[in-house]
């Protein structure tokens, strides 16, 4: 990664290595910024970044500028809890992807599991778990780098987390108890007037407990068959198979492709959608020589080198579609599949539609090489 002054500057594109966040996810604190009429300014400096930065999709920075973006702002804006008060402004659109499967959500359950699912799309740098306890369900925060273990980022993190839940679930989405893993700060009325619960700091990790009762909380503002329009836009962007395809294979790639996006697909699950058993199902796949796991993977494959073609698509997006909840796992599969990184796969595809002469159209590598086991 750049680095500017012996910091690491914003880079395009996931890291190969190391940790990382979503320069969209910070951009919360940006947007805080000017909606109070802040120059923001300074803060994009000491981070390295520039205009540009801020409208890809794209762009990633390593954790270890979190404290200065945070110190920065605080100074500019003399506001003590900063991130707090940044963490509530957040929207969904600021989470790319991941923001609209939210809108899919219909109850907490679905919530807790595409948080659990899909929160390396922001970042790795924290990894939540939730925890049934029978009389409650406790989200515990693993954090995998220091810097976003202090109080600012961690009040930010909560901040966005339950803002966005409320605006899912409702005003009465309320923890029991917050354990945060920072000292009480003098002024320490600001997060408990937010969260509406007791809290208790110096914990040894951060942990967010709710009632059992909120589960069976039912999103207002769940857009109802959402899923199923994704799934259909999903289905749209399918390239087609190969004709000599058998028909039972076709099938499969169909139906792994709709489905991919809500994440590691299985063979039970397949068996149940096809009304087979999973028996059934794998005696059929070993009569035409092929496994379920070589098909979901010729399936991702064929899927991925369509979709990091199409330039208005993100990285990020890609990798959902695909059924991918870790970057450095898609990066790996698709550098196996093509010898390129996503990053370097799609800058070589817009160089050669670019030296293409006007009118005519590059043949789709998708389309142009069967990847699917026969």
């Amino acid at each position: 990664m750049p680095r500017m002054h012996g910091v690491p500057t914003a880079q395009r594109g996931i890291p190969h290595e190391g940790k990382y966040i979503s320069l969209n996810y910070v951009r919360v604190l940006l947007d805080h910024l000017r909606e109070r009429q802040i120059n923001v300014a300074p803060v994009m400096r000491a981070m390295g970044l520039s205009d540009s930065d801020l409208l890809d999709p794209d762009v990633y920075i390593d954790p270890a500028l979190l404290p200065i973006a945070f110190e920065a702002a605080e100074a500019l804006s003399g506001d003590g809890h900063i991130g707090l008060h940044a963490g509530q402004t957040m929207k969904s659109a600021h989470l790319g992807a991941l923001g609209h499967l939210l809108l899919s959500c219909t109850c907490t359950q679905d919530l807790f599991d595409l948080h659990t699912r899909y929160s390396a799309l922001i970042g790795n740098t924290t990894r939540c778990e939730y925890l049934d306890y029978g009389h409650e369900t406790v989200m515990v925060v693993y954090h995998r780098h220091p810097v976003v273990a202090g109080r600012q980022f961690t009040e930010f993190n909560l901040a966005g987390w339950l803002t966005l839940a409320r605006w899912l679930a409702g005003e009465h989405f309320i923890p029991t108890l917050v354990e945060l893993n920072f000292t009480q700060p003098a002024d320490n009325t600001g997060f408990a007037a937010f969260a509406r619960c007791p809290v208790q700091y110096d914990a040894p990790q951060v942990r967010v407990h709710f009632d059992r009762h909120i589960f069976s909380a039912r999103f207002a503002h769940a857009v109802a068959g959402l899923r199923s329009l994704l799934e259909a836009e999903l289905n749209r962007r399918l390239p087609p198979a190969s004709d000599d395809v058998p028909p039972l294979l076709h099938d499969i790639h169909q139906r792994l492709g709709r489905t991919l996006h809500r994440g590691s697909p299985s063979l039970t699950a397949l068996a149940q959608d096809m009304n087979l058993s999973a028996r059934r199902l794998q005696r059929m796949l070993d009569a035409h020589q092929t496994s379920f796991r070589e098909l979901t993977d010729a399936v991702r494959q064929r899927l991925a080198l369509a979709y990091v073609a199409d330039p208005k698509l993100s990285l990020v997006e890609v990798s959902v579609m695909v059924g991918y909840t870790e970057q450095s796992t898609f990066q790996r599969a698709f550098k196996r599949w093509t010898g390129y990184t996503p990053g370097e796969y799609r800058a070589q595809r817009i160089g050669e539609r670019a030296l293409m002469p006007s009118g005519d159209q590059a043949p789709s590598t998708a389309s142009s090489r069967s990847a699917m086991p026969r």
